[in-house]
């Protein structure tokens, strides 16, 4: 009977310590992220529709939990994952620094995108952080969307190709033979200046006149006061076209044939001709002296007209913009794909002083996954 006893004794000693041998690495070897932590990364727009993401020097583990990171973002309830990464682990004390980079290019049309930072961890679980980025903050982090096309352009009508603000209203003339429109800005009336002409890109506005480009070589005049039918007030005979046009203390600007620039009084009469020194510019804003117009790609010039000389260039606020304006101090710009009208406010413009940087960072290829939310499995922090 001892002899039992004792023998039970040993054996559920040896179970007890035996178990214990088993569970302990599992209790101290793994560990997965808290929410907290999954959120120490840094999200950067680094370039046009481009952000940078990294792991931020807070980001450590008591084990070396999570074996891969997926980067991808989220639409229509699924993910795209466009990158996997490998993290480093570097001892910081008891515990591990995570470390990881990677750049990510988006799609031109992109204005906001759900990014999702995945974990997967050793226990075959995953984590995610999601966050909202606004791809229109380089290199103006102050730069805003002030009218979404889809709130006030009707489907019939094409992007918009030349617009201009005066208090209340936003006037704009669409991609095609669509006319010359006027958008209340206070009651979302929208309503036809002139649609009766079938080509001509250029439109601008003040005081109580809306001058109309028509088919690249004519100006109408259009009275808001009276509204009756436009008057042409002048024409360029040539084979050159109009480019560009901006009105503004009683001067008209019109860029024509890429070089010249004419500058006309609002019934037409011909002040001077300026030499624009051929640079290709397409649509105008006008302040203190100075012509602003689209470059190219990514560049904004400055024309000063009083001492007929460009001045240094200032960064576009997005890639190839449609057109620029300026109003109450602020930059107000187009944008075909991302189908906004955004605006910076001219004081970051100007007191811009990096570099204009020319990049492309290529879209990565990706690949569709159903999003799973079951709790189950993973964690997210928002």
């Amino acid at each position: 009977m001892n002899g039992l006893v004792y023998t039970l004794l040993i054996l559920s000693l040896f179970a007890l310590f035996g178990c214990q041998k088993e569970s302990n690495p599992l209790q101290t070897e793994f560990e997965p992220p808290s929410t907290e932590t999954l959120k120490k990364v840094e999200i950067e727009q680094f370039y046009y529709d481009s952000v940078q993401i990294s792991s931020s020097p807070q980001f450590t583990l008591s084990s070396k939990s999570v074996h891969l990171i997926q980067l991808g973002y989220v639409s229509n309830g699924q993910i795209f994952i466009m990158e996997e990464i490998k993290p480093a682990y570097v001892k910081s004390g008891s515990r591990y620094l995570l470390d990881f980079k990677a750049r990510l290019g988006f799609d031109k049309t992109t204005l906001n995108v759900k990014l999702v930072v995945r974990y997967l961890l050793d226990d075959y679980s995953f984590a995610d952080y999601d966050t909202t980025i606004a791809l229109y903050k380089y290199p103006y982090p102050n730069a805003e969307v002030y009218l979404l096309y889809d709130d006030f352009l009707p489907d019939y009508l094409a992007p918009i190709q030349d617009f201009d603000i005066r208090g209340r209203s936003f006037f704009f003339h669409p991609y095609g033979p669509y006319g010359t429109y006027e958008y209340d800005l206070q009651t979302s009336d929208l309503r036809v200046v002139y649609d009766q002409y079938f080509g001509g890109d250029a439109i601008c506005v003040d005081s109580d006149y809306v001058f109309i480009d028509i088919f690249h070589h004519w100006i109408y005049r259009f009275d808001l006061r009276t509204k009756s039918d436009p008057v042409e007030i002048y024409y360029f005979g040539g084979n050159g076209l109009i480019r560009g046009m901006e009105a503004a203390e009683g001067v008209l600007y019109v860029l024509y044939d890429k070089r010249n620039l004419y500058r006309l009084d609002y019934d037409g009469n011909l002040i001077d001709t300026l030499d624009y020194h051929q640079k290709l510019t397409t649509s105008f804003g006008f302040k203190d002296g100075i012509l602003y117009s689209v470059g190219n790609d990514y560049e904004l010039f400055r024309y000063d007209v009083n001492n007929q000389i460009f001045l240094e260039p200032k960064p576009l606020p997005v890639l190839r913009p449609d057109a620029v304006r300026i109003e109450d101090d602020y930059l107000y710009f187009s944008h075909y794909d991302k189908r906004f009208i955004g605006r910076v406010p001219l004081e970051d413009v100007l007191n811009f002083t990096g570099k204009i940087r020319v990049e492309k960072i290529p879209l990565k290829s990706f690949r569709k996954e159903r999003i799973s939310r079951s709790l189950n499995d993973q964690f997210i922090a928002n």
